[in-house]
């Protein structure tokens, strides 16, 4: 079986005001952006490490910025523009648009620390031997990644995406077309400050940036 496949990492642009929006009244929105950036370069670090054929950056919303010129040349990614009116279209344009050229996409978000090289592969795996799709679910409900080998826009249709029911929504809408899946481990993004306090303690160490200020007793 073909087992040529895409790593695609749904990320925004790191404009200071315009990312992570609801860490900037604890971070400040240089702060913000520069966590976004941190954990951005860490899944790049850890997808190219992966068995992906290829690894592509889609930004929103526009892909001129000094970072993104930087992670061209650190690492062999090609670069795109999101586009559709919401995220479920989004994901589902970048999806139809890798599987052109590839067998399966995976698409994984720049909003999870904790997302590895392992977690990855594992993603691999599953789509070349054969599964349908693979799903890695977050604590909030949502999921980290998403990859399947086939263009259907129905799995990213009728979300109510940020609720938490996205996971199992999405659950119900692989059992429906009669998929089979493999998911991986369950992890936390960072989205809001209690997001980033938690993952810090659990974490027993700076692995981020958390500031001094912010960081829960030990």
């Amino acid at each position: 079986m073909d087992n040529r496949g895409v790593l695609i990492i749904f990320t925004r642009t790191p404009v200071p005001g315009q990312t992570k929006t609801r860490l900037i009244p604890s971070l400040g929105a240089d702060g913000a952006a520069t966590l976004h950036t941190r954990i951005l370069l860490n899944t790049l670090q850890e997808a190219s490490r992966s068995s992906f054929s290829a690894i592509q950056l889609w930004c929103a919303p526009v892909i001129e910025h000094p970072v993104f010129g930087s992670c061209a040349e650190t690492f062999s990614t090609a670069f795109h523009l999101q586009t559709g009116n919401d995220l479920g279209l989004r994901m589902y344009n970048a999806l139809k648009h890798a599987l052109n050229e590839f067998s399966f996409a995976v698409i994984a978000g720049s909003d999870c620390p904790d997302l590895n090289t392992e977690i990855l592969n594992q993603a691999y795996t599953a789509l070349a031997d054969g599964q349908d799709a693979v799903l890695g679910p977050c604590e909030d409900g949502g999921y980290y990644l998403i990859g399947s080998r086939h263009p259907e826009y129905g799995i990213f249709k009728d979300i109510d995406w940020g609720s938490e029911t996205v996971t199992e929504t999405t659950r119900e809408k692989f059992r429906t077309l009669g998929w089979s899946w493999l998911e991986t481990e369950r992890l936390c993004d960072i989205d809001t400050m209690a997001d980033l306090i938690r993952y810090e303690a659990a974490r027993h160490d700076v692995v981020i940036g958390l500031p001094q200020v912010l960081r829960t007793p030990r």
